[in-house]
């Protein structure tokens, strides 16, 4: 990874969008007139920044850069946290303030401890099962999660952004070590009045794992479609996938912390021996 110059636009994109161009083993980003991105061959980045654009860079760089970087590598990128039990990682999937980082860090305060925040990179390599690679340690919250998990203002770091009341929360108990992947949980708002968990058939988590998939537009950009349908297929094929609905007005951080533990208790591991109790979608 390196500062030097990067163009305003690649040779022969197989794709383009108003901010950013990708072909195979080739991705620029275009984030304003004075910050670009180029990622290639998996292997090298360089950074066309001033200076003073180091926050807004640093940002850029943990998420679509990162992604690029990790999709031309071969694996698979879901929106997704992730936390460690003894029999593997527990993948957190969903939109955007979903409320990912803020589930994994309240499991983080009861002893679990984290292995990536918001994009989860999965390796697959026939035969072995799925595994997710570690992230970064520490979680990025909103001001208002700080409050929700009884943590001080004093715990929070830096700033993910300039302007952006989001902070970076430093993780005391963090796992470097690749996972093998458990169990997957899509967090959902609904128009319900309780928390309810749905177990998934195979074809219904494996659109959802698509949907939950972390800068799709890129890959078939960047010839790795393919791949990506077989590590899904794979994941959607194997693994308890469970939608757990909450009202959309929210609920107590500690009823949704309860709810996963006891499912997690109750059973659930791959290839769908989890807990016969619960409806199927």
């Amino acid at each position: 990874m390196r500062r030097g110059a990067v163009p305003q636009a690649l040779p022969n994109p197989a794709q383009t969008s108003s901010r950013w161009e990708a072909a195979r083993g080739d991705f620029l980003l275009r984030v304003d007139e004075r910050l670009r991105y180029r990622v290639t061959d998996g292997r090298h980045v360089v950074v066309d920044s001033p200076n003073g654009a180091d926050s807004l860079a640093a940002a850029y760089l943990m998420g679509t850069v990162c992604t690029a970087l990790l999709q031309q590598r071969g694996l698979v990128t879901l929106h997704a946290s992730a936390v460690c039990t003894k029999r593997g990682a527990i993948l957190l999937l969903g939109k955007s303030g979903a409320g990912k980082s803020t589930l994994a860090a309240a499991l983080s305060l009861r002893g679990y401890q984290v292995l990536t925040d918001d994009v989860a990179a999965i390796q697959a390599f026939s035969p072995d099962p799925p595994r997710v690679l570690c992230g970064y340690p520490n979680l990025r919250l909103w001001s208002d999660a700080f409050e929700q998990l009884g943590l001080s203002a004093e715990s929070r770091s830096r700033r993910v952004r300039d302007g952006l009341d989001k902070y970076l929360w430093p993780v005391d108990r963090f796992d470097m070590r690749p996972q093998t992947v458990r169990v997957a949980y899509v967090l959902q708002a609904k128009e319900t009045e309780t928390l309810e968990l749905v177990h998934m058939t195979p074809a219904k988590a494996l659109r959802a794992l698509w949907r939950h998939t972390h800068r799709r537009r890129l890959i078939g950009a960047m010839g790795n479609r393919d791949l990506h349908f077989q590590v899904l297929t794979k994941l959607a094929q194997n693994l308890p996938i469970t939608r757990v609905a909450r009202p959309a007005g929210g609920v107590p951080l500690g009823n949704l912390a309860d709810l996963i533990e006891c499912h997690l208790s109750d059973g659930a591991r791959p290839r769908f021996a989890c807990s016969g109790a619960l409806p199927t979608a």
